[in-house]
């Protein structure tokens, strides 16, 4: 029997049928005209919204930031920025102006509300997995025997203070993303009732990375890896803020089969559909899962960059049954793929009382910024608008550093020896990478609140950082 997702996706709509309740104005036809629309909803919605233009959609987006350089992607494209969210429980009745036939795509931060994306599959197709399969991964206790069956690990989440005293436990919101709120407890003397919106979990001391696989009724494929780069300071960041990625990076062939055998096991038992990401730490050998994130991940680029492929079509495709090259619309690449060897996405933080007056605080970042040289090139994205609406767990709390816009790195293929190992071409890369963010200097002159004008980020420093992020894979890919 044709789901609706599949009726959308296969049928197409009538442009007449957008219009509903004045909700999207009739000057906005001609957006449409040409392109399939789809509604796209999250945090920040850049990246996706680039992919799905990329195959030949025509997205009407919604997020927290309304960035600059998304809505002139959409307003070049055929798209549209429909509105700047204040909260994702808002979104039902927001929608509720656009026609039914429109799908939605759903991405970071949604996760964390089932209830609201029940109400949304009830007005129209979501291209996503069900609810049912979202709570199920979301809930990784009760896939601990199916983990531990494949060779991958999950933390305790119920500290003993009776137990090991070196053991070191993190306190971590249920219902957060990017790593926000995250609090490393100093010793088990910490241990206290923990509210019903926090957990405890075990901390585990090794090398951050994550996953990237898309599974249909068929088969559960692996995409990809990449490091997860976290707290760094010379972004502004604090804890374990999420900074970005770097990627693709290759694991040793037994870890990535037992990688995948979790994987596989996982969607079988909770019927997973789609792209989705698995956070985890790499220990002296061992994989130890943190989180499963059941949508598209904000490392989707990275391997759109890296190699001939779209994750959003994939997406499409695996969530309605269908072949992913019928949702490739349009033949054009943004990026050019497939030349570049390694991918660093960088988010660049500021304070949020600094951020939160965005006109001032960027008035000289508002260009792309985008440099070409031989072994590669980087370029900014993300640049805010003149209000940024944060997420109502971020203006909780002033203090706590906020996301302001991201750097990409993209390094040149065939710059090395053929003979190589994996470890040695992203190492040589991510050399490449900090030579040209430090002769570049991106970021260098931003306007402060007070009409100073300094630097954003210490490249020098960020070498550094990298450097230990870099031994730290390093150690634990080869320990055991």
């Amino acid at each position: 029997m044709t789901t609706r997702v599949e009726h959308a996706i296969c049928h197409g709509l009538n442009i007449s049928t957008l219009i509903r309740g004045g909700g999207l104005q009739h000057a906005d036809r001609h957006f449409f005209m040409s392109r399939p629309p789809v509604i796209i909803c999250g945090a920040s919605v850049r990246s996706l919204a680039a992919s799905a233009i990329q195959c030949g959609w025509a997205p009407i987006c919604f997020d927290f930031f309304a960035d600059t350089d998304l809505i002139q992607l959409l307003q070049r494209s055929g798209g549209k920025f429909a509105g700047q969210l204040r909260s994702f429980r808002d979104l039902p009745s927001i929608l509720d102006a656009i026609s039914g036939e429109v799908p939605l795509v759903w991405c970071g931060g949604m996760e964390n509300y089932p209830s609201t994306l029940a109400e949304l599959a009830l007005m129209r197709p979501v291209i996503g997995p069900s609810v049912d399969s979202v709570m199920a991964v979301r809930n990784t206790e009760s896939l601990r025997g199916t983990l531990n069956d494949c060779g991958v690990y999950l933390p305790e989440n119920a500290p003993d203070t009776g137990g090991d005293q070196e053991q070191r436990w993190l306190i971590k919101p249920i219902h957060s993303s990017g790593g926000q709120h995250i609090r490393l407890l100093d010793s088990a003397g910490d241990l206290a009732a923990v509210s019903p919106d926090f957990q405890y979990q075990r901390f585990i001391d090794g090398c951050p990375i994550s996953a990237t696989f898309v599974a249909t009724a068929a088969s559960t494929r692996l995409i990809g890896c990449s490091l997860i780069l976290s707290g760094v300071q010379s972004l502004n960041a604090i804890g374990f803020q999420f900074c970005g990625n770097i990627g693709p990076v290759v694991l040793p062939q037994l870890l990535q089969d037992r990688l995948i055998r979790a994987a596989q096991a996982v969607t079988s038992r909770t019927q997973l559909r789609g792209a989705f990401g698995v956070d985890m730490i790499l220990k002296e050998g061992e994989l130890w899962l943190l989180e499963i994130n059941p949508r598209i991940t904000a490392s989707h680029e990275i391997y759109e960059l890296s190699s001939n492929r779209n994750l959003f079509a994939e997406h499409v495709a695996a969530v309605s049954n269908t072949d992913p090259n019928a949702h490739l619309r349009s033949p054009a690449v943004t990026h050019m793929p497939d030349q570049w060897s390694t991918v660093l996405r960088l988010i660049v933080y500021s304070r949020s009382e600094e951020a939160l007056d965005a006109g001032s605080h960027f008035s000289s970042l508002n260009s792309t910024g985008e440099t070409f040289h031989e072994t590669g090139r980087y370029w900014l994205a993300d640049l805010p608008g003149e209000q940024v609406n944060l997420p109502i767990s971020s203006r909780s709390s002033p203090a706590i550093p906020v996301p302001c816009c991201s750097v990409y790195v993209a390094i040149r293929r065939g710059l090395k020896k053929a003979d190589s190992t994996p470890s040695v071409f992203l190492d040589n890369d991510v050399r490449t990478a900090c030579r040209l963010l430090q002769s570049g200097r991106p970021l260098n002159k931003i306007t402060k609140l007070g009409g100073q004008v300094s630097p954003l980020v210490d490249w020098r420093r960020f070498e550094q950082e990298l450097k230990s992020a870099m031994q730290q894979f390093r150690l634990h890919v080869h320990s055991k």
